[in-house]
């Protein structure tokens, strides 16, 4: 059994994350810090067991953490240990099969017409914009890569 602590396992594995965009290095780098070397740092890889991990991710959601969140703690976890297993370090992965909290997606609001007309008289000068974002469905920035031709 490993006896690697999960902190500096964690810095391993942070470091062969070399596809990775500057931000969602950030957001690793995040989750590990206020979430997972907190709870699981000082421990070795062999003492982390699935049932902790169940009741640990349980608990984040009941101090109120998003699910998105829980979910996005859980993966760096679950891709962490995924490693140490690769690496013959563990046996198995005792993140894996872990219940996770349901991410509830909120229903979409749409403006109406005379919304979007309130809205697009709001903006002064850029009325036009607002009108054509809001009826055509182009994001801002595929609108502002449009040109003529």
């Amino acid at each position: 059994m490993s006896r690697v602590r999960v902190g500096d396992w964690a810095h391993k594995w942070l470091e062969t994350k070399t596809n990775l965009k500057p931000t969602t290095r950030r957001d690793y780098e995040s989750l590990l810090q206020a979430h997972v070397v907190p709870r699981w740092g000082s421990m070795t890889l062999a003492e982390v067991k699935h049932e902790d991990i169940t009741c640990w991710l349980a608990d984040l959601s009941a101090r109120g953490l998003s699910a998105s969140r829980v979910r996005a703690v859980h993966v760096a976890l679950s891709q962490m240990l995924k490693l140490a297993v690769r690496s013959g370090r563990l046996a198995r992965n005792p993140a894996e099969y872990v219940p996770l909290p349901r991410v509830h997606r909120a229903d979409k609001r749409y403006l109406t017409h005379d919304e979007v007309d309130a809205l697009a008289d709001a903006a002064g000068e850029f009325r036009p914009v607002i009108l054509f974002l809001s009826y055509t469905g182009v994001r801002y920035g595929e609108m502002a890569a449009l040109r003529l031709g």
